[in-house]
């Protein structure tokens, strides 16, 4: 009896590594969809910690990702450019593929598929806060973490090889989450490179900060411990973060309204004294006022000066007019 005990406890063993790799994806079947007139319109990651689907906004419902299991209303990602949708929309992974927002009366506004000729089997939310579309090999064939928005996450990496959008853009404001007036792109050439942007034009102002990394830089990384780098072609790193007093906290690095790239870290869970009002800013770059000048058109646009911001937990830059007689 002891030596079958002994072998069913090995098997068990070994079993072990297939439940809990099983336990990491949540796959969404073809077909599956949900409405934000659902009562939970999203997906949720296995841990629970990111939800992907319908986010409210205002009296509208943005799709996108956030962290699901604290306060603080947090997105992370948005689909149609931030463009929110009306009562009644549809996110649906359709029969041959396809991730496709609908209006309430069936109309196409943004889709997500794979490219080339691979065929998606399902989607999942991962733990990492990335929405996938994979093959029944589970190939990654689209990935939330290859089109950015504004935030990059632990684990996310941004590579000049790969055909994704190596770019990040701002917010209009904390409530607008459609396309502010800065960017941040790894280019091509391997330089990391911070822009502002002229609207309606959709021109680029000069650079405003760079990694001076042309034909050197390779990737833009997100570890799991807190540092922000890029890779060199050369060898070795060019550290832009600095690293984050906790490694056991949310944390993440957004491109704010300001043009300023900050990480940001939030505790897992409640502390003694309650849930923090926001997030803590761990290391920030640039100093944007700084080094755009506080007049001219790029940061603030003509006949404005940049200020640094006085918000003791986040210190936005803010513009202000000036009053100039002409």
């Amino acid at each position: 009896m002891a030596h079958l005990f002994h072998h069913l406890f090995c098997f068990l063993l070994l079993q072990l590594p297939l439940f809990i790799s099983a336990q990491t994806y949540s796959n969404i079947t073809l077909g599956s969809s949900k409405s934000n007139l659902d009562e939970n319109p999203y997906w949720t990651s296995p841990s629970g910690d990111f939800a992907f689907g319908f986010h409210p906004h205002q009296d509208l419902f943005l799709l996108a990702t956030w962290y699901a299991k604290i306060p603080v209303k947090t997105i992370v990602w948005t689909a149609n450019q931030g463009k929110p949708v009306e009562r009644g929309a549809k996110i649906e992974l359709t029969t041959n593929g396809v991730l496709s927002l609908t209006t309430s009366n069936g109309t196409g506004i943004w889709k997500a598929e794979a490219t080339a000729n691979s065929q998606v089997a399902y989607a999942a939310m991962l733990n990492t806060g990335n929405f996938v579309l994979s093959t029944a090999e589970s190939k990654v064939v689209w990935a939330t973490f290859e089109h950015p928005t504004d935030t990059i996450l632990p684990n996310q990496i941004l590579d000049i090889t790969k055909q994704a959008d190596n770019k990040f853009s701002s917010p209009v404001s904390d409530d607008d989450y459609t396309i502010g007036k800065f960017e941040l792109e790894l280019q091509s050439d391997g330089n990391l490179v911070f822009y502002s942007i002229a609207r309606p034009t959709e021109t680029r102002n000069e650079a405003y900060w760079q990694s001076n990394t042309v034909n050197n830089g390779s990737q833009l990384v997100f570890n799991q411990s807190g540092d922000i780098y890029l890779t060199l072609r050369s060898g070795g790193v060019r550290s832009l973060s600095q690293r984050p007093a906790s490694t056991e906290d949310y944390q993440r690095a957004t491109l704010d309204y300001d043009g300023v790239f900050r990480q940001y870290t939030y505790p897992k869970t409640s502390p003694r004294n309650g849930w923090p009002e926001s997030w803590s800013t761990s290391w920030s770059l640039p100093e944007i006022c700084r080094d755009l000048g506080p007049f001219g058109n790029g940061v603030c646009g003509y006949n404005s000066i940049c200020r640094r911001g006085n918000n003791e937990i986040r210190g936005l830059n803010v513009c202000a007019h000036l009053d100039i007689a002409t």
